[in-house]
């Protein structure tokens, strides 16, 4: 009997392999990287959402009364509708607005402004492009539903990064609106003070995230477009 004979691939069968296995490599963590708000909102049912209202309220929290907080500790963490450009609403059904000139971020509801709130952003800003650049992104994304956070109290992701921040090569996860550090919930005005999160954006009162929880649930689904003026 004569031994079997092995015939080796060939170089361009090789090189095609090589070519598809690098392809793939490349194309895998992109593709399980893009957040899943990235394709629209999350549909919630009126049980499922009850079932997640009643869950974010086990976060621990300080309300202002809680913090014994005065109405010159509030009055800063807050923007007043007649600071507002009029226009800021227009075309708005159920958004949130963060605009770098406001140094805030405007609730709008039927292109009417509902309320508005100071917030702290990345540390160096805005215009997330990649992972631990510790900036916010710009866009618009979808909102998930608020839940309890052990560092902020309440934490709202964001649909960052989305087909489009994906497609431009930008990075980065566990992005989303959320409370001041817990060591900070009776120090608006500190927390405050800068920016000075890896990326999302911080109230600066836990009675605030609270509101704007409650708001989110009420018109979901809701979200969120940051400008660069």
């Amino acid at each position: 009997m004569s031994p079997a004979r092995f015939s080796l691939p060939s170089s361009t069968f090789l090189l095609g392999t090589f070519i598809l296995g690098v392809f793939l490599l490349a194309m895998a963590p992109a593709m399980a990287a893009v957040d899943p708000l990235s394709k629209g909102p999350i549909k919630l049912s009126a049980r499922a959402r009850a079932a997640a209202r009643s869950a974010y309220k086990h976060a621990l929290i300080m309300t202002d009364e809680d913090c014994y907080l005065k109405a010159d500790q509030i009055e800063p963490t807050e923007i007043a509708l007649s600071e507002l450009p009029s226009n800021i609403c227009d075309g708005k059904t159920k958004e949130l607005i963060y605009r770098p000139s406001l140094t805030g971020l405007v609730a709008c509801y039927e292109n009417q402004a509902a309320f508005a709130m100071r917030v702290s952003i990345g540390t160096h800003g805005l215009g997330k492009t990649k992972a631990g650049n510790r900036k916010s992104p710009l866009g618009t994304y979808w909102l998930g539903h608020p839940r309890h956070s052990r560092h902020f109290g309440i934490f709202i992701p964001l649909g960052y990064p989305n087909t489009e921040d994906i497609a431009k090569g930008r990075t980065g996860s566990a992005i989303g609106i959320h409370g001041p550090l817990r060591f900070m919930t009776c120090v608006p005005k500190a927390s405050l003070s800068k920016n000075w999160t890896a990326g999302c954006l911080a109230v600066g009162r836990d009675s605030q995230i609270i509101g704007l929880s409650e708001w989110i649930f009420e018109h979901w689904p809701v979200k969120i477009t940051l400008t660069a003026n």
